[in-house]
């Protein structure tokens, strides 16, 4: 596929995956895109009992195996009551930003689904601050005794804008954080199916990143991989953030003790011959990510992250740029071709 039909398959895959719901713990609607997207490039498919998806393609000798991992939880909104006049209220689940939130449409997933509208009093617009989230409320139209037959305290709330096309291959949307890793993931893929590589590759669709990183644990325990790799996204430059990656400019490899030495140094390198651009994140603390969980599972994997940059992470206008997306898929395929059957590039020991 040439590399204007491959952004348009990312693009595609992008729209798709933004318009599912996936709230942390309720990742079960995109088993179908995932079998879509991965699943026709590999052999073998499960889950498990956490929601984590599993995706096999066998290698040539099959003595190690590679872990990708991209989450597929999206952040969202639980039920918590409803009040006298029908009203639902809610609590979030994962990190949501409450200044985001007013006068956005949402679907209540409840015995039936609801479409239904964030809503405040006038009065809090007029005080000239945000609204705190406790003072939000879901208006799905009805009164209280239909709202109670269609839905109970526990249901899942998730976004529901509208996936925007942008100038320049960019696109915005709910979700993208990660849905835009589980799309590189799905280029990667694509490309080992025309390369030879040595190891089996494990592609998985964590569940629970959002709400502690606690799919990638399981995952890594259950994997036994030689190495891993999560893919997610880093904050790129906006109007009031300067000193982040850049859109357009490549993937993001990061630096810091979350991460194996050599196998950043193998990635920085694999991208420098296959001439991708990236850039470098510096990341001194355990980052927010799978990878965090990746390395410290069962005796430890060596693990590396390679991050696509997104604007306005945890907005319901998350903004990626395809060919960001596109990149980072080819990264991954190069490096897992680029590493023999017996890893000698790589010597794990410190």
């Amino acid at each position: 596929m040439e590399q204007n039909g491959l952004l348009s398959w990312v693009e595609e895959i992008l729209a798709q995956g933004s318009a599912l719901s996936g709230v942390s713990g309720h990742e079960a609607d995109l088993s179908g895109f995932l079998a879509d997207i991965w699943g026709v490039y590999c052999t073998e498919s499960r889950k498990d009992v956490v929601g984590n998806q599993f995706f096999l393609k066998p290698g040539k000798s099959g003595a190690n195996k590679i872990l990708l991992a991209a989450h597929t939880d999206e952040i969202g909104l639980i039920v918590t009551a409803v009040d006298k006049n029908g009203f639902i209220r809610f609590a979030p689940v994962g990190g949501v930003d409450a200044r985001a939130l007013p006068a956005q449409a949402v679907t209540v997933h409840g015995r039936s689904e609801m479409t239904g509208v964030i809503c405040y009093a006038p009065a809090e617009r007029r005080a000239g601050k945000p609204v705190p989230l406790t003072h939000l409320a879901v208006d799905v139209g009805y009164d209280r005794e239909e709202v109670l037959a269609r839905t109970r305290p526990g249901d899942i709330i998730s976004f529901a804008p509208e996936f925007q096309t942008l100038l320049n291959h960019v696109c915005a949307g709910k979700a993208l954080d990660n849905r835009a890793g589980l799309a590189a993931l799905a280029v990667c893929l694509r490309e080992l199916s025309g390369r030879a590589h040595a190891h089996d590759v494990i592609a998985v669709a964590t569940a629970q990143e959002e709400v502690g990183c606690r799919g990638a644990a399981t995952a890594a325990f259950q994997a036994q991989a030689a190495v891993a790799i999560a893919v997610d996204v880093t904050h790129a430059q906006s109007p009031d953030v300067k000193q982040a990656a850049q859109l357009g400019k490549g993937p993001v490899i990061a630096r810091g003790p979350n991460l194996h030495p050599l196998l950043t140094e193998y990635m920085e390198n694999k991208a420098r011959d296959e001439r991708i651009p990236f850039q470098t994140e510096v990341a001194p603390r355990p980052t927010g990510t799978d990878a965090r969980a990746l390395q410290l599972a069962g005796a430890g994997t060596p693990t590396s992250l390679i991050s696509i940059p997104l604007r306005y992470m945890h907005t319901l206008v998350e903004t990626v740029s395809a060919p960001d997306v596109m990149l980072t898929g080819k990264l991954l395929a190069a490096a897992v071709t680029g590493l023999s059957a017996e890893l000698e590039e790589l010597d794990f020991a410190y």
